[in-house]
C-alpha cells in the first residue's frame, strides 16, 4: 500500500494541476456533498498544488456558491472554470476548421482565461 501512497503523490507532483469535470447530472445530485468531499481526499492524497472545478456555463448561482465554499474550505488554491458541451448539433463544428469526419460525441470546449 505505501507503494501505491507514493505513485499518487507524485501524480500531483508531476502533473501540479488537477480537474474536475462536473456534468450538469453531478451539479444537481444530492451526492455532490459526497462527491466533493471524496475530491478533497484525493487532491489532499496525490499532493496537488491547485485544482479547477470545470462546470457548464450555465451553472445555477446557488451551485457556485456551493463549489465556492467547497474551493474556500481547501488547502490549496482553487477555481471555477467554465465549459460548453459541443455536439453535432452545435455550431461548434463550422466555427472551428476541423476533420469533417470528426464525431463532437461526449466534447466539451472549456472557455477560456488567462490561468486556465
Amino acid at each position: 500500500m505505501h507503494h501505491v501512497e507514493i505513485e499518487m503523490k507524485t501524480i500531483g507532483q508531476i502533473l501540479k494541476k488537477d480537474y474536475l469535470l462536473l456534468r450538469e447530472s453531478e451539479l444537481s445530485s444530492d451526492d455532490l456533498s459526497k462527491k466533493l468531499l471524496l475530491h478533497a481526499q484525493y487532491l489532499s492524497f496525490c499532493d496537488f498544488a491547485e485544482f479547477r472545478l470545470m462546470v457548464p456555463h450555465n451553472t445555477p448561482q446557488s451551485i457556485l456558491q456551493t463549489l465556492n465554499t467547497f474551493i474556500s474550505q481547501q488547502n490549496i488554491p482553487g477555481a471555477i472554470r467554465y465549459y460548453i458541451n459541443v455536439d453535432n448539433k452545435s455550431k461548434f463544428d463550422a466555427e472551428v476548421i476541423m476533420n469533417p469526419e470528426l464525431s463532437f460525441k461526449e466534447w466539451i470546449a472549456i472557455l477560456p482565461t488567462p490561468d486556465f
